[in-house]
This record gives C-alpha cells, sequence and structure tokens, in this order.
C-alpha cells in the first residue's frame, strides 16, 4: 500500500515538472504575481518556517558562505568602502564583553554582538547568530 502512495506521489511530480517545463514563463509570471499580492503573509511564514527550522537555516548558511567564499570577500571590501562608519563602531565596540546569553531567546551558543544604532557605537546587546540574523531581516524588511 505504501509503495503504491509512494509510486502515485512520484507521477504526480513528474507531471508537475513536465508542465513547468512546458509552461515556464507562464509560471513565472503567476509566481511573481502571487508573491506581489501575498508579500506580507509570504514573509510573515517564511519567517516562522526560519524559528522554527534553526539548524536547517544555520547548516544551509554555512553551506552556503563555503560555496561563495569570493563573493563574501568582494562584499566585505565594498562594505568597507561603503560603511566607515560601521566599520569604526565595530572597531569601537571590540572592547565591550558579549554577556553569557542571547538577550532575546536565552540561547548559550554562537553569539554575537548587535549594534541597535550606529550613531550609539557602545549600545550593544548579545544576541545569538539566529536572533542576529532574524534582527538583521526585521531592519531590511520594514520591522515585520
Amino acid at each position: 500500500m505504501e509503495y503504491k502512495i509512494n509510486q502515485q506521489k512520484e507521477k504526480k511530480k513528474e507531471s508537475y515538472k513536465r508542465y513547468y517545463e512546458k509552461n515556464k514563463e507562464k509560471e513565472r509570471l503567476r509566481k511573481k504575481e502571487y508573491y506581489k499580492d501575498n508579500k506580507l503573509k509570504i514573509k510573515i511564514r517564511n519567517k516562522k518556517w526560519r524559528m522554527l527550522n534553526k539548524e536547517r537555516c544555520i547548516e544551509n548558511g554555512k553551506k552556503w558562505k563555503h560555496k561563495n567564499k569570493e563573493k563574501l570577500k568582494i562584499k566585505a571590501r565594498e562594505e568597507r568602502i561603503n560603511n566607515p562608519k560601521r566599520i569604526k563602531v565595530y572597531s569601537l565596540s571590540q572592547t565591550i564583553k558579549k554577556s553569557n546569553k542571547c538577550g532575546i531567546c536565552g540561547e548559550k551558543n554562537m553569539l554575537e554582538k548587535h549594534h541597535w544604532d550606529y550613531n550609539q557605537p557602545k549600545k550593544i546587546s548579545t544576541l545569538c547568530k539566529f536572533c542576529h540574523t532574524v534582527q538583521h531581516h526585521k531592519s531590511y524588511l520594514g520591522g515585520i
């Protein structure tokens, strides 16, 4: 019985693939329209998924970084050129010690410093890697 169910799933999957291959442009436009109409809903759903799959997100991030070392070097170089104030703030923050747990979730591993405002270089919180990433995504997305 289980074998038949898996076989049916595979057939359905193949059918979707064939349809997508034939209608790539149509599907691309449909997805683009759906995203435009449901932007907030999609961002909230993705945020919930990331919260429920922290380990998977961290693992995927590590894999991506490993594959894209050159991209990251170029981005870091551009960051130093385009945001000298941020680099200065980072240097000032090196004298401040991190606390022993995340200020949001209480996690005790993979802790990082987070600047809430670069105009106040000494105003720093200790966050875990995941919460720190979420805070930056919030600021990019406009505070979801």
